[in-house]
């Protein structure tokens, strides 16, 4: 993470941080993506 090395915190790195986990929920939670990803055909 970019703060931990005592950098602050500004809007634009909090906006991308904001947006990666929404992507990571959103890609965990799509039914037809996390099909693409599974091994198994159906």
């Amino acid at each position: 993470m970019m703060w931990l090395g005592g950098d602050p915190v500004n809007g634009v790195g909090l906006a991308l941080l904001l947006a990666d986990i929404v992507a990571l929920i959103w890609l965990l939670t799509n039914q037809r993506l996390r099909a693409c990803f599974s091994l198994e055909k159906e």
